[in-house]
């Protein structure tokens, strides 16, 4: 007969109300789905978005840029070495994110209602989103925003308003990928400074 003492039966419902109230973070926001085109980089998606063609930008998470024309536009200072760095890992960012969504496939797009006022868009018009690609095979649904930083290949980016409970996730998953020295963390950890 297993006994708990009371400290491990604190411990024990705390783990469980953690994974009960994250489980089904994105399930009370709202939501839609749209058609993957190409992949733009790490944390930037073209879809096919009720009969337009619309540009994603993945809320919270950070990811390398993947032209120079971007990092330009941030307007950092960077010297061609780092902008030549950057333009590699993001590369690698924006192949890993194209091996985990589905080309030409279905995705689910979850919206913050900290962007409702804007229409959910940034300030370059693209729409902001969490992305989940649907459960297939067996398979739950994967949440690509999370997937990204837990295998190392964007940051948490905290910055900016959205749900607490899904910015806790993010800022785990990037805990976790710094431990384990997963992707960019591994290769060049300070295209993230």
């Amino acid at each position: 007969m297993l006994r708990f003492f009371p400290l491990q039966r604190r411990y024990l419902v705390a783990v469980i109300l953690t994974f009960s109230l994250c489980a089904g973070c994105s399930e009370d926001l709202p939501a839609d789905t749209a058609r993957l085109i190409r992949v733009i980089d790490g944390d930037s998606y073209f879809v096919s978005w009720r009969g337009k063609e619309e540009q994603i930008r993945a809320i919270g998470i950070d990811a390398p840029e993947g032209s120079a024309g971007a990092i330009t536009r941030r307007g950092e200072d960077k010297n061609a070495v780092e902008t030549e760095q950057e333009l590699l890992m993001g590369r690698l960012a924006a192949e890993h994110a194209a091996s985990l969504l589905p080309r030409n496939g279905e995705i689910r797009l979850v919206f913050d209602p900290a962007n409702a006022a804007n229409d959910h868009r940034d300030r370059f018009g693209r729409i902001l989103a969490f992305i989940y690609v649907p459960a297939r095979n067996g398979q739950s649904e994967l949440f690509i925003n999370e997937k990204m930083i837990e295998d190392g290949f964007a940051q948490a980016l905290t910055r900016f308003r959205y749900d607490e409970r899904i910015k806790d996730r993010l800022i785990s998953a990037e805990q976790r990928a710094r431990r384990r020295d997963a992707g960019i963390w591994r290769i060049h950890p300070d295209v993230f400074e």
